[in-house]
């Protein structure tokens, strides 16, 4: 569980984002003093609150170049200062501190917590920079989905997801609510891609999972892989995130940030793309660590809709007879008109309305909830082609 933000003492050494949330200013505005505020962050670094060469590295006016897990690959940083002692960090920092945008309290040096830190925009700009930055080429990611209708708990779903650069592997576990959510143990199905060959471990013609190979020149356009890195869209500044704790993820101390104001996120389905289907986002959690790289991200989402009975909403299609829509009332009817387009040779299409009283519609609420975990994060990951895959020409 979270250890809240404020009772907390951390016997290390802060990192950058916890030196720039203790010592940021609370206003940029020209009234303030920016070089007293400079002065006061290089005198916390020359007292040993923040190690040597934390922050050495930066770009002028950009805040902090984002910074690699200390266990993981280096990538090549685009630029580096030629000192890593106690001064350079402290430039760097008070270069990022004059930089970030307004907003928040933190904690004065040897103080308690005011009030929950708020990351400035530049903060949070600098997270989703080094997240992105830390898996440009390689990692894994566990993409965990589960939702309710009206409180029962539907089906779940799993996708551990391993890439290296154009290679991508996906091994999906998928959970029947009949089966009272207990998570599987077997995967139902793998999906493989490797030097552009798309690989199928499914139930094709027994049922006994196999590999297979699509031979189909042109793409199998039913399958594909969704890009796990594809939640950091969430990371809006408009979000207001605050810290509220600490936690050990895979053995990495991170820093658990919330989202404090939702209004300005679209739904759920554009934000993350392929991961789920849509509805108004209601909570937002993130842990970074003390590199600014996301190690976890979860959101949660709420879907209000209507749902009427099958005797006031449904679709009949009679043998060489016309396509039967019956709907509930002369508002939906007047709405699928003029979305329905008749193809050519496709069979007339009829519109009806209910009679009255075949049902009454009901409240249904749907509620998502989609966690991301990255692990090896920036690590080399071997995907390799199946041995003795069945070829099959893939149609979609």
């Amino acid at each position: 569980m979270s250890k809240p933000a404020g009772g907390l003492r951390d016997r290390r050494r802060p990192d950058v984002m916890e030196l720039l949330a203790r010592a940021r200013p609370a206003s940029l505005d020209p009234g303030q003093e920016p070089q007293r505020q400079a002065a006061e962050i290089a005198r916390l670094a020359a007292a040993g609150t923040v190690a040597a060469g934390t922050a050495a590295t930066g770009r002028a006016g950009a805040g902090p170049e984002p910074a690699q897990p200390r266990r993981v690959r280096r990538l090549p940083r685009a630029t580096v200062l030629a000192g890593t002692g106690m001064t350079a960090a402290a430039a760097a920092v008070a270069v990022a501190v004059l930089v970030a945008n307004a907003g928040g309290t933190g904690t004065a040096p040897g103080g308690r917590t005011r009030s929950p830190v708020l990351l400035t925009a530049a903060m949070v700009h600098h997270v989703a920079t080094a997240t992105l930055s830390a898996l440009a080429r390689s990692g894994r990611a566990t993409v965990s989905y589960a939702s309710t209708q009206n409180g029962v708990p539907g089906d779940t779903s799993t996708d551990v997801i391993t890439f290296s650069g154009k290679n991508w592997n996906d091994v999906i576990f998928q959970t029947s609510s009949s089966s009272g959510g207990r998570p599987g143990r077997t995967p139902t199905a793998i999906n493989r891609i490797v030097n552009g060959q798309l690989y199928l471990y499914i139930a094709g013609r027994t049922r006994r999972l196999q590999w297979y190979r699509d031979t189909n020149p042109s793409g199998h356009p039913s399958v594909s892989i969704p890009d796990p890195r594809t939640v950091l869209r969430a990371l809006e500044p408009s979000a207001r995130f605050e810290v509220v704790g600490y936690q050990v993820i895979g053995g990495v101390r991170v820093k658990e940030l919330r989202a404090t104001d939702l209004s300005h996120l679209p739904d759920q389905g554009r934000l993350v793309g392929a991961f789920a289907a849509g509805g108004r986002v209601t909570s937002l959690e993130v842990w970074v660590d003390g590199h600014g790289v996301v190690h976890r991200l979860s959101l949660t989402s709420e879907q209000i809709s209507k749902r009427w009975s099958a005797s006031a909403y449904n679709v009949r299609h009679r043998p060489h007879g016309p396509l039967i829509f019956t709907v509930p009332n002369k508002a939906i009817a007047a709405k699928l008109k003029g979305k329905l387009h008749r193809a050519h040779g496709a069979p007339r299409i009829i519109i009806r309305i209910a009679p009255p009283g075949s049902g009454a519609p009901h409240r249904e609420v749907q509620v998502s909830r989609l966690t991301v975990t990255f692990s090896a994060i920036g690590q080399p990951q071997r995907i390799t082609a199946p041995a003795h895959a069945i070829p099959v020409y893939g149609r979609g």
